[in-house]
């Protein structure tokens, strides 16, 4: 509705301010006025879209709730050979907080092993948190993951198994904050109950970079992905 609302007010806008502007120009002035408003709703709609879609993901990327839940989710975020990149190392330093705070909360590290890598994210992520001095016992590995939705999907397996008896089981979200959307997005079409954690990054060139892939990368997860079954050969 907030989408149809501004798409609406700065159509009328859009509209006026290019027919005035281009009036008489270009191949402007040989386009009838339906294809001219049609252009101008177009744009208005995709322009506005954009504004709410950066918006949700600043948003989402303050939260930062620390309330204790079942189990904490890390997600996997490229190694450079086998060690943990700088997005990744902020999320585990978010993670072993979040273990500190609450002793007794497991942790599922999610991430599989991609090009220039020597071992699975999930393994660079476990010695990280060894590092720290978080017990072995509290870690699982989720090892074959490549992508968000499958980050998500199958650790939604590892979770049945730590709780077999549970049938809602609430999760802690870590990841990065431009990510925490696409994050929240994703648990929410596979039916997590989550709360989120959202790691900072440092203000720069890549985080623009990172903060621009996320739209197309959204759509993409709508448009293309498919639901697989975890573990699925």
């Amino acid at each position: 509705m907030v989408l149809v609302l501004l798409s609406l007010i700065l159509w009328g806008c859009a509209f006026s301010l290019l027919d005035k502007a281009l009036s008489g120009r270009f191949l402007w002035r040989y386009f009838p006025s339906c294809i001219k408003m049609a252009v101008t709703l177009l744009g208005s709609i995709c322009f506005c879209g954009i504004l709410l879609f950066y918006g949700k993901m600043t948003v989402d990327g303050m939260a930062r709730d620390d309330s204790p839940t079942d189990c904490i989710l890390v997600l996997g975020s490229g190694l450079n050979g086998s060690i943990p990149s700088y997005s990744l190392v902020k999320r585990l330093e978010c993670a072993v907080q979040l273990l500190q705070k609450h002793p007794e909360t497991p942790v599922i590290l999610s991430g599989g092993r991609g090009p220039g890598e020597n071992i699975t994210e999930a393994q660079a992520m476990r010695k990280f948190l060894l590092e720290k001095g978080i017990s072995s016992n509290r870690i699982f590995l989720e090892e074959r993951s490549t992508d968000t939705a499958e980050n998500i999907l199958f650790s939604k397996k590892i979770l049945e198994q730590i709780f077999p008896d549970k049938r809602t089981i609430r999760v802690t979200l870590v990841t990065n904050h431009f990510h925490m959307l696409r994050a929240n997005l994703t648990a929410s079409r596979y039916k997590f109950h989550c709360t989120s954690y959202a790691a900072s990054y440092r203000p720069g060139p890549t985080l623009v970079l990172y903060a621009l892939r996320e739209l197309p990368a959204t759509l993409k997860l709508y448009l293309t992905h498919k639901e697989k079954e975890p573990f699925e050969s």
